[in-house]
């Protein structure tokens, strides 16, 4: 029997929609180019054995380093750098000799290579007492993981360059920051603001790369999306916390504030125009309504924030009131990205946004305000009638047609 797209490609000769001599062209095609036919169940076996494969380099990884890590003071420090050197070549010549026969083991071997590059650039150099930063070893390590990325073509190394180069942007930054607090004290939380809004943008633009160019390779193409959405909730959270975490804070110096928020705006922008597509003018957008949002967030809580409406006046009401508006029209502008280029990830977190705003704003300005069994029935009430209402939102984004 046949792999699934042969079956499918069957019944559609069958109801007439593929002529057969189209049929047999894309079958030859296929056994030139495309991958063998497989029996049934073959797609689910690939997919056990990917976990199988990462499981095992998981537990490797973690038992050559308890292993090193027990014997490290025993070692003279040509024998560790000979140890640590033996590991890097280990694993990269076991995946270049399994690249041809076994791809999965070739992918896995290759990233315990670069995992263990990190760990010998730091052991290297508490070996040999070097006078280093712990950011620089971020940075070596980021270009490692870019070069191996740029060789290999596989989603362990992409995935670590996406993860240490704002690592060492914000180990960089902060090192900066200690700098000039050192000459002034009156710092405070404010440099907390920069690199909260450069994770939210970041996370928004790998979040936004699953139709990448096909060199980015097929596992590739998803690493962003998986790495930007398991951010953008708590880098969401965070960013709407901030005005309230940085409230009395003493503004930047300007020379910190320029080179911070250049960075924290212009590397995402930099890696959306890089991605292609509209998403430059997305993440723009994004980056202004982060920025508008965080104007209108400082008003209202100036004016009394939300533990203290009652004694502020309808003013700090007002202000809390169009500040969860605010997130509100961020989430449904992230729902119609989503439905206007077709993703449903996007519809969904756009979706959960505004219902989580929903909850907070009622929770924070109506709740207190009502007796408690009253209360109560507004918040079963939100729940049914805002529940219908943003489901329905919802599936109709996602049938609406993709433009």
């Amino acid at each position: 029997m046949a792999d699934d797209w042969s079956y499918r490609l069957g019944k559609w000769v069958e109801a007439g929609l593929v002529d057969p001599s189209t049929a047999d062209a894309i079958h030859r095609w296929e056994a030139l180019h495309g991958r063998p036919m497989a029996q049934p169940g073959g797609a689910r076996l690939g997919t056990a054995v990917s976990y199988v494969m990462a499981l095992g380099g998981l537990l490797l990884a973690a038992g050559l380093l308890l292993f090193v890590s027990a014997h490290w003071q025993g070692l003279a420090p040509n024998g560790r750098l000979t140890l640590l050197l033996a590991l890097l070549l280990a694993f990269h010549g076991g995946g270049a000799l399994a690249a041809s026969r076994f791809p999965v083991l070739a992918t896995t071997l290759h990233g315990l290579g670069t995992v263990a590059l990190g760990g010998g650039l730091y052991l290297a150099g508490e070996t040999f007492h070097l006078e280093t930063l712990w950011s620089e070893g971020l940075l070596l390590w980021a270009l490692g993981a870019g070069l191996g990325w740029l060789l290999l073509r596989q989603w362990p190394q992409l995935a670590l360059l996406a993860l240490l180069a704002p690592a060492w942007l914000l180990a960089a930054w902060l090192r900066l920051c200690d700098q000039v607090r050192a000459s002034n004290s009156g710092l405070g939380d404010g440099p907390a603001l920069v690199p909260a809004a450069g994770l939210l943008l970041l996370s928004l633009t790998y979040f936004s790369a699953p139709r990448c160019p096909d060199t980015m390779g097929g596992p590739g193409r998803r690493v962003l999306l998986w790495i930007g959405g398991l951010a953008l909730v708590p880098a969401a959270l965070l960013w709407a916390l901030m005005p309230s975490l940085t409230r009395g804070a003493p503004p930047l110096p300007p020379s910190l504030a320029i080179c911070g928020w250049s960075v924290a705006l212009g590397a995402p922008l930099i890696l959306a125009w890089a991605l292609g597509g509209h998403r430059l003018v997305v993440v723009g957008m994004a980056a202004g309504w982060m920025l508008s949002g965080l104007g209108l967030a400082r008003w209202a809580t100036a004016l009394g924030g939300p533990e203290a409406l009652a004694a502020a006046g309808p003013a700090a009401a007002v202000g809390q009131g169009l500040v969860h508006l605010w997130w509100l029209l961020g989430g449904l502008m992230l729902a119609l990205w989503g439905s206007s280029s077709g993703r449903a990830e996007r519809v969904n977190f756009g979706a959960a946004t505004m219902a989580l705003t929903l909850l907070v704003y009622y929770f924070n300005s109506v709740f207190a305000q009502l007796d408690r069994a009253v209360g109560l029935l507004g918040l079963g009430l939100l729940f049914l009638v805002g529940g219908w209402g943003l489901e329905r939102l919802r599936r109709r984004l996602l049938a609406a047609p993709r433009r």
